[in-house]
């Protein structure tokens, strides 16, 4: 992927200047390798342009930064005209580490590298910009052929991040740049016709989109919510959605035709949502996309019946009734599920249809999933006992996910609004009991369940059911993002769990804190369950299985 500033280079300097410009730095195009600082208390921290932010940089002693980079250049970020003494002694102090003199200065007005432009100036561009520019992909300008939007602003929708980008005519974006290279941001339905619209202005082809990229999740991964929509994949979750028309089998065509349309995009190099998802990696893809991963769940929030009023779930509903009013999607799921085990090789299934031990197809459910031959797993809230559940978990392919939340009562109350702690911890021992492999997680949040206390006694409830922890964060967010104390719970969890000698997973992981659990040697080596389709029953490197469809 083409970027404004392809150079390795250092921010020197992580004080309050460096962090009131970063975003602005950013949205030029300066995205740095690392900061650094003389300041030792400052060093292995993280500066980033807003907290919580999923952008950040880690702050090195300038020894450790130029060994990250050899070849770096080094970019002074104090405010040079406030002080130009401290600006020539730091500029000093950097070269007295080696580098040379031509390799040190201020902060660029410009940067540098190749430029390019983004032709499209619409709601789609307005949309994922904020996620192109925190990849790198950012513009000089925008341009369009509606003379309406000629010298208006394209905005940033930040206040920390102040990027705006000014939108031209076409022609005269390409005299100001006439060595740019353009990204076509049209909305995919109209990319074809600004595609020939550029060509005919007389743009060489080799000048419009970006290079090859293909996704290993993409055409992949199929998560039903409710009887609404259809996630393409679980990192981008609204942004490529397809809503369901009625018929699984419909459903299941739109989502296949869906993919190819998104992963041709990709194959030919055009800026897509996907574009700056750590997931992509370089080189185009004709792999058949088979469905490996299902989730089938009841959306968010929730609509279906359930028994408790777990505030991250249903966040802002009005509960006047302990159970919530059932849905019709549940009168489908049989079907859902059917057509699943006859028509797709499927690796992995996830059922969070609603609580599944009060739902009234709870027998029909659980028979059909234990003929299916795949790893499945199965969220409960086990506020329930069911022998028939239990039986079911006999087959060691099938396993359950509890998300406990807390290690007292008080929290638990509060976590899930219901007073059942003591009966979800009788249940899950029955559960057990026959070496039933359970999932137990733990939702960090702040100023609730992120204390010693209940962690350590979640723990220990996880050591006598013999049970994996998993560790997770706010399910609404859709990117995930963690401010300094949540990192802190995560990390004591692992911590503990290795020294307890007891397998866990980090779900939802994003490339910043999997880079920093494994910097404190806190990354697990297990592969969390949105990602366990990829893996063969005869193999463990991560290869997906070459086979068609069924039928």
């Amino acid at each position: 992927m083409a970027v404004i500033n392809p150079k390795n280079f250092i921010f020197y300097g992580a004080g309050q200047h460096a962090k009131k410009n970063l975003g602005h730095w950013l949205a030029r195009g300066l995205v740095p390798l690392c900061f650094s600082d003389s300041d030792e208390g400052l060093h292995h921290q993280k500066i980033s342009p807003q907290k919580p932010s999923r952008t950040e940089f880690e702050v090195l002693p300038l020894k450790a930064a130029l060994e990250l980079c050899p070849d770096a250049d080094v970019y002074v970020t104090i405010n040079i005209e406030a002080d130009p003494k401290v600006y020539n002694d730091i500029r000093n102090y950097i070269i007295s580490h080696g580098v040379a003199p031509e390799r040190v200065g201020p902060v660029p007005s410009e940067p540098t590298g190749r430029k390019c432009i983004f032709y499209g100036a619409g709601l789609y561009a307005y949309e994922f910009l904020e996620r192109w520019v925190f990849a790198g992909i950012v513009p000089v300008c925008f341009a369009d052929s509606n003379p309406q939007k000629h010298y208006t602003k394209m905005r940033i929708s930040k206040d920390y991040v102040g990027g705006e980008f000014e939108v031209l005519p076409v022609q005269e974006a390409l005299n100001r740049y006439p060595d740019a290279f353009l990204y076509i941001t049209t909305d995919p339905e109209s990319y074809d016709a600004a595609y020939d619209g550029l060509i005919a202005k007389g743009i060489p082809p080799e000048h419009i989109g970006a290079k090859p990229q293909h996704c290993l999740l993409v055409g992949h991964q199929f998560s039903l919510n409710g009887s609404s929509t259809i996630n393409i994949c679980y990192r981008l979750g609204p942004a490529e959605q397809i809503q369901v028309v009625g018929s699984i089998e419909e459903d299941v065509k739109n989502y296949y035709t869906y993919s190819e349309r998104l992963r041709s995009d990709l194959n030919k190099g055009k800026l897509t949502s996907c574009s700056g998802c750590p997931e992509l990696h370089p080189g185009p893809s004709d792999e058949e996309l088979t469905i490996g991963s299902v989730s089938v769940s009841s959306g968010m929030p929730g609509a279906t019946k359930c028994n408790f009023k777990c505030f991250f779930c249903c966040h802002g509903m009005n509960f006047e009734k302990k159970v919530h009013e059932r849905s019709e999607e549940l009168d489908n799921v049989l079907e859902i599920l059917e057509y699943f085990a006859k028509n797709e090789e499927v690796r992995y299934l996830h059922y969070a249809a609603a609580e599944i031990t009060i739902s009234p197809y709870r027998i029909e459910i659980l028979k059909l999933l234990k003929k299916m031959d795949c790893r499945i797993m199965i969220s409960t809230n086990a506020s329930s006992y069911l022998e028939e559940l239990k039986e079911l978990l006999e087959d060691k392919n099938k396993f359950l996910l509890v998300s406990l939340d807390s290690g007292t009562p008080e929290t638990f109350i509060k976590m899930k609004g219901v007073d059942a702690f003591y009966k979800v911890i009788e249940n899950l021992e029955k559960y057990a009991s026959t070496g039933s492999v359970i999932n137990l997680k733990y939702i960090v949040w702040e100023g609730i369940n992120c204390n010693e206390t209940d962690m350590d006694n979640f723990l220990a409830i996880a050591e006598k059911i013999n049970a994996t922890v998993e560790i997770s964060w706010d399910i609404r967010e859709k990117i995930p993002t963690f401010s300094d104390i949540q990192y802190w719970a995560v990390a004591y969890l692992a911590r503990q769990c290795q020294l307890r000698n007891r397998p866990y997973i980090v779900s939802f992981d994003t490339v910043d804190y999997v880079d920093r659990l494994k910097k404190d040697g806190l990354y697990p080596t297990m592969v969390s369950h949105n990602l366990e389709w990829r893996f063969p029953k005869s193999s463990s490197n991560g290869e997906i299985k070459k086979n068609g469809r069924k039928g």
